[in-house]
């Protein structure tokens, strides 16, 4: 996603009011279809902008983030949190995505982040889904869960 002027940097998404977004210690888990993605990153950037330590993770797939985000432990999280920007962790998946992490590392990374963002359901691009029995995979710790349909759906069938 780019500004509206085609200069190559992402826009500002303003984010509505939620009480939460002032809030840290928290695990909040996106489910749902159509938009998760774009909507986790500008939540990570929001408390980023207020001073927060956020991991953006997921239980099922994500794409790898851009270069510079993608923390591969608990140390280069600590070094993109000291330059007061977020960190993506995630275990090596096929096509280019990243898989769940290892429970020790997810635990790790609640104790030491003030946020933990977690993508917690696939979609596939899709912009609504009805998920299967198994799914969404929203962790134990969550205590915030979001569920996202893309606008594209309404009016839409099944």
């Amino acid at each position: 996603m780019h500004c509206w002027n085609n200069c190559g940097h992402p826009p500002e998404i303003k984010l509505p009011p939620f009480p939460f977004l002032e809030e840290k210690r928290h695990v909040i888990s996106l489910v749902g279809a159509g938009g998760k993605t774009t909507l986790m990153y500008a939540m990570a950037a929001a408390y980023c902008r207020l001073g927060c330590r956020v991991l953006v993770t997921t239980t099922t797939h994500i794409r790898r983030p851009a270069d510079g985000l993608r923390a591969r432990s608990p140390k280069e999280a600590q070094r993109l949190w000291q330059e007061h920007t977020f960190a993506v962790a995630g275990a090596d998946a096929p096509e280019g995505k990243l898989g769940r992490l290892a429970e020790s590392e997810l635990q790790w990374y609640i104790r030491y982040a003030d946020i933990v963002l977690v993508e917690a359901d696939g979609a596939k691009g899709m912009p609504c889904k009805v998920p299967a029995a198994h799914e969404p995979v929203i962790p134990e710790e969550s205590d915030i869960v979001v569920g996202v349909a893309g606008l594209d759906s309404i009016g839409r069938p099944l």
